[in-house]
């Protein structure tokens, strides 16, 4: 016989049908489980493929514990001596003391009114 196509080679189960040429056309989707037909529990992690022992993202409590001995405080840092200029920060310390001993003067003779 001459070479004819013969209905058992090698043709899809379900060809020439809606959909893939090696789906069944009437299954539904992830058969059927559920409302809507969206698969019963887990699936969608076979979907997606998740790992799930990833490591989680650092926080920053979690980097204070690893690196606290290199971790320094404002307390630690030294500081060279700030510069003190009298025309912008006020009077040095001497002249605030005479200030504040004529203060409490006057306050001594405004309580002694009020006896």
């Amino acid at each position: 016989m001459a070479d004819a196509y013969s209905p058992d080679d090698n043709m899809p189960k379900f060809f020439a049908k809606n959909g893939f040429a090696d789906a069944d056309p009437k299954k539904t989707k992830k058969n059927g489980n559920g409302k809507g037909n969206w698969g019963s529990m887990g699936d969608e992690v076979n979907d997606q493929s998740f790992n799930f022992a990833n490591p989680r993202r650092r926080s920053n409590s979690s980097s204070m514990t690893t690196d606290i001995k290199n971790f320094k405080t404002k307390f630690d840092v030294n500081e060279p001596e700030p510069v003190f200029e009298e025309g912008i920060h006020g009077p040095l310390e001497d002249d605030e003391d005479m200030l504040r001993s004529m203060d409490s003067n006057s306050t001594e003779g405004s309580e002694d009114m009020k006896n």
